[in-house]
């Protein structure tokens, strides 16, 4: 079932007028370059099927591929229709100022969406898995309608916090990643030998020139006897219900509603295992591979140090140190700690995350990876297996404000097709939670943080128990 639909249903002669018209605002993919080149179906499908969609395809491409319906249809013209009544409301409605009509411009939405995603499903339904059109509409339109869902949610919740001086039309803020077939990764793209953790054995793969990829399987379910189901069983997720792949994407998900730029981009796809007469495929997920270094070959190598970081390492290496109270590392280790309390993901442990530094070691990112076991149903924030809980002193102020913006209409509409109902709950009622240890704690800005908000966080851990974040619980760390 979509995630929200309307529940008026009721047809004007206007609409049916204006949604008609073509503006030059469609809401489409970006580049519209291809579709005006040919009019020829299979191309224009192809190139959806290889490049991706940004958008939503817009009446007029559909009709190019797939033809206008005839007297007979029925699915199709309802969802050509649906698909108009969206084009024409973001074509023409204006962000608006205050939070609360943007609020009920993005409900409206959202049910717009529902609308096309149900009349989608029902078309698939009535034409079978294997029809052409029915194909396309199951794995492109209904994925590319759920990924914009997540655009404009996020830039929503953001305008909520910060208006925008100019507010845009909602179609240039409805425009999101590509939105692709799940890519699959053949043994011709391997970029380094396979690397097995605690839980699982991952592969890496270069798909093109420029980015890296780490390809883990999917578990769907687990048995008593694998190490995955103790872990599970502290997260609180039901071992028959893994979906470790879902999860994995709904972290990242989260991550871009709350625009933490902390974990990297995640996609589903499938590997190729045997590649032989009928090659034989494993479902997961594939993550950009992080860049800089994990937090515990840092530790592990004495590169923090509290001084300038321009010095080099005494061994004459020409590695960087990583000054240990660096004002940007405490923001980005507390963004991430508030992304992991909402998601309670629970395995955030030194090597569980990167850092990011320059050539002079300065922190320019942090980014979480191994995401398996988030978005369990417990719902306590306090510090639990390998994650330290919330700082009660300081929290970044640009996601705390994000957080304290968010609905729980939000998180639906961003999760609610990868989550059971009783995660989305639990889920609900962390963000309660959060909010208000949020109300409790000092909110910094990025200029704020500094050598004393450092020794204060590190303070704070009395003792193993101690819930003082992740930044806190690496420094003291690094002080003992």
């Amino acid at each position: 079932m979509p995630l929200f639909t309307k529940s008026s249903k009721k047809k004007t002669e206007d609409h049916q007028a204006s949604s008609a018209i073509e503006t030059e605002n469609s809401y489409t993919y970006r580049d519209n370059r291809f579709s005006a080149q040919k009019d020829n179906q299979s191309m224009l499908r192809e190139i959806h099927e290889k490049i991706g969609l940004a958008m939503i395809p817009r009446r007029r491409d559909i009709e190019r591929m797939f033809g206008k319906p005839n007297k007979n249809s029925n699915h199709y013209p309802a969802l050509l229709e649906s698909l108009d009544k969206l084009n024409d409301y973001l074509n023409n409605t204006e962000l608006a100022r205050d939070p609360n009509e943007m609020n009920q411009q993005l409900d409206h939405v959202l049910g717009l969406m529902g609308d096309l995603e149900q009349a989608v499903m029902n078309f698939v339904d009535a034409k079978g898995k294997k029809e052409k059109r029915a194909v396309y509409m199951k794995k492109l339109m209904i994925p590319a309608i759920r990924n914009v869902r997540v655009n404009i949610v996020s830039k929503i919740v953001k305008y909520r916090v910060n208006p925008p001086d100019f507010p845009p039309k909602l179609y240039l803020i409805a425009y999101g990643e590509l939105t692709r077939l799940p890519r699959t990764m053949d043994p011709s793209m391997k970029s380094r030998e396979s690397a097995s953790g605690a839980l699982n054995t991952v592969n890496f793969f270069k798909p093109n020139f420029s980015e890296e990829y780490v390809f883990k399987k999917d578990k769907k379910t687990l048995t008593d006897e694998e190490d995955d189901a103790f872990y599970a069983g502290i997260a609180k997720i039901d071992i028959k219900k893994a979906n470790f792949a879902k999860r994995n994407l709904a972290l990242y998900r989260l991550d871009k509603l709350l625009g933490g730029n902390l974990i990297p981009k995640t996609e589903l796809a499938m590997r190729v295992v045997n590649n032989g007469k009928k090659p034989q495929f494993e479902k997961g997920t594939i993550m950009q591979v992080a860049k800089g270094v994990s937090a515990k070959e840092l530790v592990g190598s004495n590169r923090f140090v509290k001084k300038d970081n321009t010095s080099a390492k005494k061994d004459g290496s020409q590695q960087p140190n990583i000054n240990i109270t660096d004002p940007n590392l405490q923001r980005l280790l507390s963004r991430l700690s508030m992304l992991d309390a909402l998601a309670m993901q629970i395995d955030r442990h030194l090597g569980n995350y990167f850092i990011e530094f320059d050539e002079d070691g300065n922190v320019t990112g942090v980014k979480g990876i191994d995401n398996d076991l988030a978005f369990g149903t417990m719902t306590s924030l306090s510090q639990f297996h390998n994650y330290a809980g919330l700082n009660k002193l300081f929290l970044d102020k640009d996601m705390a404000q994000r957080i304290l913006a968010l609905r729980n209409e939000d998180l639906q509409a961003v999760l609610g097709d990868l989550l059971s109902p009783e995660e989305m709950q639990a889920l609900f009622t962390r963000l309660d939670k959060l909010k208000k240890h949020i109300s409790s704690a000092k909110l910094l800005e990025p200029h704020e943080w500094n050598d004393t908000t450092a020794e204060l966080q590190a303070d704070e851990k009395k003792d193993r128990f101690s819930d003082v974040g992740y930044y806190g619980d690496l420094y003291a760390g690094w002080r003992m």
